[in-house]
């Protein structure tokens, strides 16, 4: 009975919704299912996808506000959308994808996607302000469809508008997993789309996969993949299914709890760099808030033994490098934990754990002895607000009803200590080390040698920089033959289609060759450039000693660098512009740009 009211309910706040032009913005011809993320810097960049019926070439066309009070799309730069075909269980989709950059920093754009001819209706989306401390988001947990199809997505469409316009200045969205109830389903994908689209073609959309995200030969959720943009710096062989994204003053870890299930066979080596690849995540993070989302339960309501290997396995992380509160799913009720150490409750040291239930399937019983909060029989959201070093949760339901709020503290942050033989603790680029191998920006030569004194290269220099990046995709190859193969060879293509770098030749990058300093500071000026950011120094060069030997084509940069403290002197005073840089001296330099462009 509960459910029939509830969808009997439901209808006029889907009416008020379509009024109110929050509905569904694509035609079944032309482009549908649009949603937003960002796969880099979430105040440079935006990405969209979206699908069609048909193969045409599509793009997306933006502008600013500004500009689009003006004139329109009159003005707007054009990007080409990458094309991939989903066909799966009798039925398919077009599927398209499409990055903006250099997008300016706190700013709204309009925008629109489609062949040149048909356009989707304009929407519109705000980049991140670097300096703000504000921040909501939205959590919820599974969507996971139980009869009918159709009209249970309708309703959990509606849940998500609900949250919109309670909090219509929503930063992104985050998905605890079970989207749909069969992972090879397009179906059911196009149907989440349908309904996602109204808030999400606004708001961001993340996700982590569940287990029934997963129903490949594989293990590996290969059409959640297919469908979803996520930022590319998981560990190797796992992109997208692990991953992680700064906004502001949080710090969100996304993980797939699913690898515990045995279906991907994964080897103790796989387990062990997916926790390094956690642990340096975290403990290279300098935000206020570190939020986990995973779709297993840690602290489950049902006895699970997967999710007990997550507990054995990331809850040691969790708590050693400061996470703050983590989001689950999986067990259909709404469940909020004690604050939890070492397998007890503990307020001063505690980790809050929220399970989410956002759609029509629910559980009536839970083990609710570590639970101080359960709501059953109930399809809710949670409400993320964020400033400065406060942070609420609140759950409501469909009708706007809050049925819970809890306020979380920022835990102590620990940071992983990196030991090399090679680099001493008072060494002047010991801090630099340090940050750089933990964000994987330069890899060392060894697990005990980092290799200071060593000439940085071309394409470890590149390499860095694509790892900056945050990994996007590329969308050509490039020229160069010797490159062809190695693990470079991306963030090569990368830094030669946006204009960072170039080859040595024609066809060749010289990818082993030293870097000098001046090449370095060109490589990340025409980086800063490429996000959209100032580049303009009014540095004077010559106050160096050997500032006249800087090439012209380095003038620019190496006086942007001086400038803003990302080159260092070296001795008397001197610059060294073309002298080799060395691997301590590139480390200082990436340490120095990121301290310097927060």
């Amino acid at each position: 009975m509960q459910r029939k009211a509830a969808r009997r309910g439901i209808m006029f706040v889907v009416c008020f919704l379509c009024f109110c032009g929050l509905w569904a913005w694509g035609t079944e011809s032309g482009p549908q299912g649009l949603l937003l993320s960002f796969e880099g810097d979430a105040s440079t960049s935006q990405t969209f996808t979206w699908t069609n019926e048909t193969s045409l070439q599509q793009y997306v066309e933006y502008v600013t506000q500004e500009a689009y009070d003006q004139s329109g799309f009159e003005d707007a730069i054009r990007v080409e959308a990458s094309c991939s075909d989903i066909s799966l269980d009798g039925s398919g989709y077009w599927h398209y994808e499409a990055t903006a950059t250099m997008l300016t920093p706190g700013t709204t754009y309009y925008y629109r996607v489609g062949n040149g001819e048909q356009w989707s209706s304009p929407a519109y989306f705000t980049t991140l302000d670097p300096q703000a401390e504000q921040v909501s988001f939205v959590y919820m947990g599974d969507i996971q469809i139980d009869q009918q199809m159709e009209e249970e997505y309708t309703l959990w469409g509606a849940l998500a508008q609900a949250a919109y316009k309670k909090a219509p200045d929503l930063a992104f969205g985050i998905l605890g997993g079970d989207i749909v109830e069969s992972g090879i389903s397009t179906a059911q994908f196009q149907c989440f789309l349908e309904n996602a689209s109204p808030v999400f073609s606004k708001v961001p959309l993340f996700a982590t996969n569940g287990n029934h995200e997963s129903n490949f030969p594989s293990g590996k959720p290969e059409l959640y993949l297919d469908t979803f943009a996520f930022p590319r710096n998981g560990p190797q062989g796992f992109e997208e299914e692990f991953y992680s994204f700064h906004y502001g003053p949080c710090h969100v870890i996304v993980l797939n709890s699913w690898v515990f299930s045995g279906e991907q066979a994964l080897t103790e080596e796989d387990f062990a760099e997916i926790a390094a690849w956690i642990k340096a995540d975290l403990s290279s993070s300098n935000a206020t808030w570190q939020i986990v989302v995973t779709h297993l339960p840690p602290y489950a309501v049902h006895s699970d033994q997967n999710a007990a290997a997550v507990k054995e396995n990331w809850v040691p992380l969790f708590e050693q490098y400061g996470v703050d509160l983590v989001f689950v799913g999986h067990q259909h009720v709404y469940a909020r934990s004690y604050p939890m150490y070492e397998n007890q409750i503990n307020y001063e040291k505690g980790i809050p754990y929220i399970m989410g239930n956002a759609g029509q399937k629910y559980y009536s019983s839970a083990d609710e002895s570590l639970m101080e909060r359960v709501i059953y029989n109930t399809a809710t959201y949670q409400l993320v607000r964020i400033d400065g070093d406060s942070l609420t949760v609140q759950t409501f339901d469909l009708e706007g009803n809050e049925l819970d709020f809890c306020s979380v503290t920022p835990r102590e942050k620990e940071t992983q200590t990196v030991s090399f033989s090679d680099v001493k603790e008072d060494a002047w680029y010991a801090k630099a080390v340090q940050h750089v191998t933990e964000r994987h920006l330069v890899e060392p030569i060894s697990e005990t040698v980092f290799g200071p004194d060593a000439p940085m290269t071309r394409a470890a220099m590149v390499s860095a920089l694509y790892q900056l990046a945050g990994q996007p995709e590329v969308g050509s190859s490039t020229p160069f033959t010797d490159v062809a193969g190695e693990p470079y060879e991306t963030a090569v293509a990368w830094a030669y289609e946006n204009g960072i770098s170039i080859g040595t030749a024609a066809t060749r990058f010289s990818p082993e060759q030293p870097i000098t300093r001046e090449e370095a500071a060109t490589l990340l000026w025409r980086y800063t450039d490429h996000l959209g950011q100032d580049v303009s120094s009014g540095a004077d060069l010559y106050m160096y000693p050997d500032g006249e030997n800087c090439s012209i084509w380095a003038k620019d940069a190496m006086a942007w660098a001086v400038e803003k403290k990302v080159i260092q002197g070296r001795t008397y005073g001197s610059i060294a512009p073309q002298g080799v840089l060395t691997r301590a001296e590139a480390a200082q330099m990436l340490l120095n740009y990121e301290e310097g462009h927060k």
